[in-house]
């Protein structure tokens, strides 16, 4: 425990046995010349005895109880089964104990409104004994949420700047410019198109590379432009289609279309042979679906790399909904959710 350690709990409950049986004598008004060394240690023991049996009916009820009724979620019945069992076992507990004490112990006869008594004062000591523990449980959860939040964020900023660098990285703009250069010999009118296009995704990433979320709309005009960069590139080896009937509203981490394509290119044999193709659409269930038919390169190794597990980790912080990944019928698809506001 790191709120009250358990063995201060235990020197705290051996402290209030010692000073119960004079409190006893205190409130009834006995004579103290009564007490005897035999009766205040034996009282104390017992009283003793009895705290243990009740820190440990709370831990074993709060760890139950918190695989059924946990705080954040059943607040209503975890209060309520709380404070029922803690009435029924304190009950039980300390009637039992009062019985040994006086019946075994001493062969003492004792009241019912005593043993009532009894019971009442060692409710209010048992409710904060609940108190003491499920105050541990509330203050570890707390300090845990805040720590895995905190991670989160920190996982989901590494991710953003990882999806930005891959998309900035020098292999990217030297494969464009050596495509550029190609061009401006060969077809003009293209080369000039295709500075335009690349002059859109750089200014895409730039505009788009501190937020968290965009439009689908905007991901979308961003990966067709980058989609006709690879159709120059690679001409008929590459094939696509778009099928994306309603978009408004839905966002999307910015650069996800674009690492799902890249991967493809890159785990994948792409020829005139063998065209690797495509295929965005949107589903009813709230997903956007990015597949492309399976054709392995033997130099890549099978498994996620950098670019899924990014996709992964930004969606693992930004929705309770999954990422989707499945390989049917020599297809690879990875289904994304679509987010709101």
């Amino acid at each position: 425990m790191g709120f009250l350690s358990q063995k201060n709990i235990v020197l705290i409950l051996a402290v209030v046995a010692l000073l119960s049986y004079p409190f006893l004598f205190l409130i009834r008004g006995y004579d103290f010349s009564l007490m005897t060394i035999y009766s205040y240690i034996e009282y104390s023991w017992m009283v003793f005895l009895i705290n243990l049996l009740l820190l440990q009916a709370h831990i074993w009820k709060s760890t139950f109880l918190a695989k059924r009724y946990p705080w954040v979620e059943e607040v209503k019945g975890r209060f309520f089964w709380e404070l029922f069992s803690t009435m029924i076992f304190t009950f039980a507990i300390v009637t039992s104990g009062m019985f040994t004490l006086y019946f075994v112990i001493w062969e003492f006869e004792i009241p019912w409104p005593n043993i009532i008594e009894y019971n009442m004062f060692a409710l209010f000591f048992s409710l904060f004994l609940g108190f003491v523990i499920n105050a541990e449980d509330i203050i570890t959860r707390w300090k845990s949420s805040i720590l895995e939040k905190e991670k989160l964020e920190k996982d989901t900023i590494k991710a953003n700047l990882k999806a930005i660098q891959a998309n900035i990285s020098p292999h990217f703009l030297f494969n464009n410019l050596n495509v550029l250069h190609a061009l401006i010999d060969e077809n003009t009118e293209q080369a000039q198109e295709y500075l335009d296009k690349l002059s859109l995704v750089y200014r895409f990433i730039l505009r788009k590379k501190d937020e968290e979320l965009i439009g689908l709309q905007d991901e979308l005009a961003f990966i067709k432009d980058y989609l006709f960069l690879l159709s120059i590139r690679f001409g008929d080896q590459v094939t696509y289609q778009i099928d994306t009937p309603s978009v408004n509203g839905a966002l999307i981490p910015p650069a996800t279309l674009q690492i799902l394509v890249e991967n493809a290119i890159k785990h994948n044999e792409v020829s005139l042979e063998h065209p690797l193709c495509i295929h965005l659409k949107q589903e009813e269930d709230g997903y956007l679906c990015v597949s492309n038919n399976m054709r392995a390169k033997n130099s890549i190794t099978h498994g996620e790399g950098f670019g899924l597990q990014n996709i992964k980790e930004r969606y693992g912080y930004l929705s309770e909904k999954p990422v989707i990944v499945e390989m049917v019928d020599n297809r690879f698809t990875v289904k994304i959710p679509l987010l709101e506001h």
